[in-house]
C-alpha cells in the first residue's frame, strides 16, 4: 500500500470573492508541491469549493485553467 497525500483545501466562502479563491488555489498547490518534493505519492484535495463550476478556482483544480 503507498502512502497518501491527504489535503483538505477551504477556500473564501463569500460572493464575490474569486479572485481570494483563485489566489488561494495557486498558494495551496504550491504549498502541496513544497510537501510532495520529489516523492512519488498520490495527492487527494477534498474541501468544500463554494464556486460554480465555470469559476478560475474550480477550472483551475478541474485542469482547464
Amino acid at each position: 500500500m503507498r502512502p497518501l497525500l491527504f489535503i483538505n483545501h477551504k477556500p473564501s466562502f463569500r460572493l464575490g470573492h474569486e479572485h481570494e479563491r483563485e489566489l488561494q488555489a495557486l498558494q495551496a498547490a504550491k504549498l502541496i508541491e513544497e510537501v510532495l518534493a520529489d516523492r512519488n505519492l498520490h495527492v487527494v484535495v477534498a474541501g468544500d469549493f463554494d464556486a460554480p463550476p465555470e469559476a478560475g478556482s474550480i477550472r483551475f483544480w478541474s485542469g482547464p485553467q
